[in-house]
């Protein structure tokens, strides 16, 4: 795919990309006219469902995306999500779904959106983004992280993970004025502020990062495409697509960039998460916090050498 997905961030942006095509056939042009007409229905539709729609063969579907400089029909498709994704509301989603007869291939149009997006992040070219996020991460001696509303499950997991590799991490539940006063009169120098803004991009998180830069803080940004309003507020960022094709979005592909760099930071030496590990481990068989198997060896193990 070329760089066309990232410059479709509206429906004027998509006809535009349309009208500049010369050369379509008449079918591509039947096609060009549903899209821009039914948008938001075409985005949730596979290519068979869309070809079916417009009465022409699966394969003139995959060729007009391909015209239109996109690597493929799930390129095309995921470029006017990102579209429909920051304009649907939760109902408009609800009642475009019930008029979908197609619901029964829902998971299907699921997975294959998450697919396109993992094969993406394969080729996307982030691990040096993702080497300098570690790096700040293990550099900083405070780092607030911070998602509200949809990304707010995300940010806490992400928070309880990183707790095990540093040793001070801030999870920040929502925006507040104690929340200001932290940032700007109890944080430490060289902390970093990681926020998680997805669509519809809570405003309250933008302030956050924005008043966390404006007090000397390093922010880093997890969203979901690079023309995300949080982009113009980072020093660092990652991308990593939400799916839309349900009711509500998914992070499939968050999930595994998030494992992804907690590998990358565990390779950086952080003694006091190497110590915090270790002390985890005595207090997890003192309190009796698992069930089954699954402890690891006995703390002063760790400090052996394998035979």
């Amino acid at each position: 795919m070329n760089d066309s997905m990232l410059h479709l961030r509206t429906k004027d942006d998509l006809v535009r990309l349309i009208a500049e095509e010369e050369g379509f056939s008449a079918a591509h042009r039947q096609i060009a006219s549903y899209v821009i007409r039914e948008y938001r229905r075409a985005c949730f539709m596979s290519a068979s469902e869309l070809a079916e729609a417009v009465g022409v063969s699966q394969a003139t579907v995959t060729r007009f995306a391909n015209q239109l400089g996109f690597g493929g029909y799930q390129a095309l498709i995921a470029a006017i999500q990102g579209i429909v994704r920051s304009e649907l509301t939760g109902v408009d989603r609800v009642q475009e779904l019930r008029r979908d007869p197609a619901v029964p291939r829902a998971l299907d149009r699921i997975l294959d959106e998450e697919l396109a997006h993992l094969r993406a992040l394969r080729t996307s070219g982030q691990l040096a983004a993702v080497e300098r996020m570690a790096q700040a991460i293990a550099a900083a001696r405070r780092v607030y992280v911070a998602g509200f509303r949809s990304a707010a499950g995300i940010a806490a997991q992400f928070a309880f993970f990183l707790r095990k590799l540093h040793p001070d991490v801030v999870h920040l539940t929502h925006l507040s004025s104690e929340t200001l006063e932290m940032l700007a009169l109890s944080t430490p120098p060289d902390s970093l502020a990681v926020g998680f803004l997805y669509p519809r991009y809570p405003r309250e998180t933008l302030d956050l990062l924005a008043y966390a830069r404006a007090h000397a803080v390093e922010t880093a940004v997890v969203t979901d495409s690079v023309l995300s309003p949080a982009m113009q507020l980072a020093d660092l960022s990652l991308v990593a697509p939400a799916s839309s094709t349900g009711v509500f979005d998914s992070y499939c592909t968050f999930q595994v960039l998030a494992s992804f760099l907690f590998t990358v930071l565990a390779t950086h030496e952080i003694p006091a998460a190497d110590d915090y590990l270790r002390r985890f481990e005595t207090f997890a068989r003192e309190a009796d916090i698992f069930t089954g198997q699954g402890l690891g060896p006995p703390p002063a193990a760790l400090d052996q050498e394998t035979p």
